[in-house]
């Protein structure tokens, strides 16, 4: 993706105007098109840190619809938009409050991809941190189980430790 290959692309794709054609093609694209639409919003959040633009734009409800209907790996690339995004603390409740929990933990479970569960723990330790009623809907929706699987190996270990230490440690902002 263009907004990967160099760290002066994200801004510049800012300045273009590009979000809302992003947010555009995430509600309404074909499959291929809502993949790399939500990868380069995650770019944009992650480098340019201009949440506020991405989220003027209308993103959390269609990152939320495609991580709840998308394919595999656009589900994977919308939880990695949301940890982004949930970086800030002002987006937390849209982002809950868009009905992101169940699908998030969904995307913890063994039987996916490991970059979806780490994304999916990163949102979940963002979106949990300092936020008890998160903290409560994400154990009621089983989370802290699904976490504690992934600290036995592989990829997701450092993110579900890090989601686990949000959950447990009511306003703690490690």
């Amino acid at each position: 993706v263009l907004a990967s290959k160099s760290p002066e692309n994200p801004p510049a794709m800012v300045k273009a105007g590009a979000i809302g054609a992003l947010v555009g093609l995430v509600a309404s694209g074909t499959e291929g098109g809502q993949v790399h639409a939500a990868s380069t919003l995650a770019t944009i959040a992650t480098v340019t840190k201009d949440y506020k633009a991405i989220v003027a734009a209308g993103a959390i409800k269609p990152l939320v619809t495609l991580l709840r209907m998308g394919s595999q790996q656009a589900q994977t690339y919308a939880a990695a938009a949301i940890a982004s995004i949930s970086e800030d603390p002002t987006n937390k409740s849209p982002i809950i409050s868009a009905g992101a929990i169940a699908p998030l933990v969904r995307l913890v479970r063994s039987s996916v991809s490991a970059d979806a569960q780490v994304h999916a723990s990163d949102a979940i330790a963002n979106l949990s941190s300092n936020h008890p009623p998160a903290q409560n809907a994400f154990n009621e929706a089983g989370a802290i189980p699904l976490l504690l699987a992934l600290l036995e190996s592989g990829k997701a270990q450092v993110s579900a430790a890090n989601a686990l230490t949000h959950l447990l440690s009511p306003g703690l902002g490690v």
